[in-house]
């Protein structure tokens, strides 16, 4: 790699930085700190804001965060466009809930969204090349639309990698038309995904975009918690000496097998203290399992910011990741176990985790939807605490190894570019 490429500045593009939860956090500050260290300028563009806590980190690192439209008239029009596709997609969301409509109703909010991803994405692009004072910038979506990829970077005119975490929809006529016009700049952008099930989902769809398999999540020595750290969160929990902790964390999303986790609850015979924390849950679930009577319910039912997530995480002996049998997407649940140094049970169809996990002592690979293997494991001896650089035993890369890898990927990209 020529000391060019090396230098060359780092532009971060993330949608969902003004979200108070969500890995892509500690990912924008990993990745910034890591390229100021090698001498880079690193310029984040938030379209929609960033949250107090990250916003400080990186301008603690020397990071250039660029709001909105940053000034730039294009870049605005875009902006603007995108938001009020956003808005028609919400209100459509609204006047379609209400009745059974056709099929092409009934999708007309998802493409109005994916429409107004793609537009907020270039004009993130668009502010943020912009804001790079040295050279064309080595450019990563960080949460990109599923679909309009070779619009984006036509759009923009930034070459880009995209990380493209799940296919939730898919491109209807009007906006496969609009993505045919474009597709003479797939040689510009590539798709970064995080399992070989969203790889081909993403192939199958755009056959001529260029695809690698990437784990998004970065390993990190520092987060690991001390035995002193556990002790203090577990007193400040009110939990005993030999008392077993585990914790639930996350939105309880489509992907989520909670019905499981439920009955393997209502079959332990041994007391435990569960810890609920993210948003949404159920609480008509949470009201049944809290009148368990082996189960002392703590639940914290808001979006965490990465101190109060590492605060559970500290408490807990082991982390329950129940994913349903269809759930394909890359768990940051595993990735916060291992980096965290908590024991894990999960339940998953991603045939590599699960080969990767298999013989590891601080993970327990369980069948999705096998509530008694569950209970079993909540009432048996919990996995032992992952050692610290755990997270490279499921594939995860540092920081200095992801970013020399985008840079790599990427130089292939803006070479090719207009």
């Amino acid at each position: 790699m020529t000391a060019a490429v090396t230098a060359a500045p780092l532009l971060l593009v993330e949608r969902n930085a003004h979200r108070v939860a969500g890995h892509h956090h500690a990912a924008l500050i990993a990745l910034a700190r890591q390229a100021r260290a090698e001498g880079r300028q690193v310029v984040v563009a938030a379209p929609d804001g960033i949250t107090t806590d990250t916003g400080q980190a990186l301008a603690a690192s020397g990071a250039v965060i660029v709001i909105g439209a940053g000034g730039e008239p294009v870049g605005a029009v875009l902006l603007g466009a995108g938001l009020l596709l956003s808005a028609l997609s919400h209100a459509a969301i609204r006047l379609t809930a209400a009745r059974r409509w056709p099929r092409p109703i009934r999708r007309l909010p998802h493409q109005l969204m994916l429409a107004s991803r793609c537009l907020t994405e270039a004009a993130a692009l668009r502010v943020g090349a912009r804001a790079c004072t040295r050279a064309r910038p080595v450019a990563l979506v960080l949460t990109a639309a599923e679909g309009l990829h070779a619009l984006t970077a036509a759009l923009s005119g930034v070459g880009h990698l995209r990380f493209v975490h799940e296919v939730d929809t898919t491109e209807d006529g009007p906006l496969r038309l609009l993505g045919a016009a474009a597709r003479r700049h797939h040689p510009a952008v590539m798709a970064l995904c995080p399992t070989a099930s969203v790889q081909a989902e993403v192939r199958a769809r755009f056959p001529y975009l260029d695809t690698r398999i990437v784990a998004f999540a970065l390993a990190d020595t520092g987060a690991y918690i001390s035995d002193a750290e556990r002790r203090a969160a577990r007193a400040q929990l009110g939990v005993r000496d030999g008392e077993r902790v585990l914790c639930l964390v996350g939105g309880w999303w489509p992907h989520k097998d909670i019905a499981t986790v439920e009955r393997a609850l209502a079959l332990v015979t041994r007391p435990l203290h569960l810890l609920a924390a993210g948003s949404p849950m159920n609480a008509t679930v949470l009201q049944r399992i809290d009148a368990l009577p082996h189960v002392v319910l703590h639940v914290q039912h808001r979006e965490l910011p990465g101190a109060h997530l590492r605060a559970v995480y500290a408490a807990a002996d082991a982390a329950i990741v129940a994913r349903a049998a269809t759930a394909d997407k890359e768990s940051g649940l595993v990735a916060d176990a291992a980096n965290h140094g908590v024991g894990l049970l999960v339940s998953t169809p991603d045939a590599d985790l699960a080969a990767r996990l298999a013989s590891r002592p601080w993970a327990r690979v369980l069948r999705p939807g096998d509530a008694d293997a569950l209970a079993a494991a909540l009432d048996g001896p919990l996995p032992a605490r992952p050692h610290p650089g755990a997270a490279t035993e499921v594939g995860l890369m540092s920081p200095a190894e992801a970013l020399a890898r985008f840079t790599a990927l990427a130089n292939g990209l803006t070479r090719r570019i207009r």
